[in-house]
């Protein structure tokens, strides 16, 4: 009798020592950002993304529903072996093989590399998710502890030197004719504007409309430009009849000023901290143009720049009240 049991024992054994299943990983409940941490912006009015699948980023860390997924480097960056051609491998892996969900929540430390969160965003782009949702903190939050969520859907990300078209477009009018009230927008910041363009004698005529939110330390760009310009056609095509061989044409423009050059872009510079304000006039500025229409913004930093600046102008551009944007990062150079 003893023998049997002893031999059933055995065969237990061998069965555990033979079984290749991995162990569930050790989850991780830990707070890795606290909402002081967040980036203030004046849009956070998205869903609280209940259900969604959470991902946490610190100076430290990358972590995914608990489980962490890369250790970080000096100051917030991913390691080399997860910033070449073929992106954030190992968490667009780790969130492919997750049960699939309709939104990506984005908890980020404020300072966190803008290379590194642009990373994470196109890993969960590449894996399949439509909607991500930043956490972010309201300007006039009732509490400090109140945490809001910047939703975007389908935003896009794009290499340094790609071209980037948008569809539906915006058209370039839809700036030029508003030209005048975003530059007194962008007046009334004082002190915390930096320069203005003001309406120029003549816009160019046509085109879409593509914005530029770029920040680098303490300063923050808004630039709309026109693209897509259309055609003038070929130079001096239209004239009078043809005139008789050894004559010359008289210039109707001799002894005129020259006309002036059609201007196709407008920058706009403030000091970081007006997009942190509840009243800020980033937002006053872009209303005119971004208040009832999906503005097309594409977003460029450096690799260091820190992700709360970036978020912040982004949620001053399209505040709470406006218009969804159309947003496309671009990856640092």
């Amino acid at each position: 009798m003893r023998a049997h049991t002893l031999l059933a024992a055995l065969a237990i054994l061998s069965l555990v020592a033979c079984d290749d299943t991995p162990p569930e990983p050790e989850l991780d409940t830990s707070v890795m950002v606290g909402p002081l941490e967040l980036a203030i912006s004046s849009r956070s009015d998205g869903h609280d993304p209940a259900g969604a699948l959470h991902i946490e980023v610190n100076s430290d860390l990358v972590r995914m529903d608990g489980v962490h997924i890369t250790e970080l480097g000096r100051g917030g960056r991913l390691p080399e072996a997860e910033t070449g051609a073929q992106g954030y491998t190992t968490l667009r892996d780790a969130i492919r093989a997750a049960p699939a969900r309709t939104i990506l929540a984005l908890t980020l430390h404020g300072v966190v590399p803008y290379g590194t969160t642009v990373r994470v965003v196109q890993a969960a782009l590449d894996a399949g998710y439509r909607t991500i949702s930043f956490a972010v903190r309201p300007p006039n939050a009732p509490s400090p502890s109140t945490t809001g969520w910047l939703e975007l859907t389908a935003p896009r990300v794009v290499g340094a030197g790609d071209d980037v078209a948008f569809m539906p477009s915006r058209r370039w009018e839809d700036f030029s004719t508003h030209w005048q009230e975003v530059y007194e927008g962008c007046r009334a910041a004082a002190p915390n504007y930096v320069d203005c363009s003001g309406p120029p004698e003549l816009p160019a005529p046509g085109g879409d409309l593509q914005m530029l939110l770029f920040t680098r330390g303490n300063g923050m760009m808004v630039r709309f430009s026109q693209v897509n310009a259309p055609d003038a056609g070929p130079a001096g095509a239209g004239g009078g009849p043809a005139l008789l061989e050894g004559l010359t044409r008289a210039d109707p423009h001799a002894g005129a000023e020259e006309p002036p050059t059609p201007v196709i872009t407008g920058a706009f510079s403030f000091r970081f901290i007006e997009a942190s304000l509840a009243d800020n006039h980033i937002s006053m500025m872009a209303r005119p143009v971004c208040g009832s229409g999906a503005c097309p913004l594409i977003i460029e930093a450096d690799e260091e720049t820190e992700t709360m600046r970036v978020l912040s102008l982004l949620g001053s551009v399209s505040p709470n009240g406006s218009t969804s944007p159309n947003v496309v990062f671009r990856l640092p150079e």
